[in-house]
């Protein structure tokens, strides 16, 4: 079951209205707030809105082990346990934390961290992160900087 509530905090949290998000689905918006509200969605549509929002865990979202919710209105809780069943209370909201992110390696220039979905280039060194590209790039001479991108420098 979808953890509803996490997954409108990171729509919240990545400016992506529902709207977008049903359009980007190829649903109607109405579809899309009925599925978000049920939180039933097919895993076509999993993927789409984890490649939308750039979910790095996916799996903690759609697949939710202990989903919040609130207790079955009165009609619901006879429908399960027979006419004097008990109320329960609402279930504690689990805190909303990021997962953290598995580093992918280091950068052989700096040691900075290298996350997967980060650019980065290989060199000599190994691994080499964006900020030590663009410094690395900017000591070439125009001829060196030729020869990396495999073309003749001009005479």
């Amino acid at each position: 079951m979808t953890d509803v509530r996490r997954l409108r905090a990171l729509l919240k949290e990545r400016g992506v209205s529902p709207a977008k998000a049903a359009d980007f689905l190829g649903i109607s918006r109405e579809s899309f707030r009925r599925k978000l509200r049920r939180g039933r969605f097919d895993s076509d549509e999993m993927l789409s809105l984890a490649a939308l929002l750039k979910m790095r865990d996916p799996a903690s979202i759609f697949f939710a082990p202990v989903v919040t919710c609130c207790a079955p209105n009165e009609k619901e809780r006879n429908m399960i346990h027979g006419e004097r069943a008990p109320v329960r209370e609402r279930l504690p909201e689990p805190p909303l934390e990021p997962p953290e992110e598995e580093i992918l390696c280091r950068c052989g220039i700096c040691d900075g961290e290298i996350y997967p979905g980060e650019i980065y280039g290989l060199g000599e060194e190994g691994a080499v992160c964006t900020d030590c590209l663009e410094e690395s790039w900017r000591s070439l001479s125009v001829s060196e900087r030729f020869l990396c991108m495999g073309l003749e420098p001009a005479e």
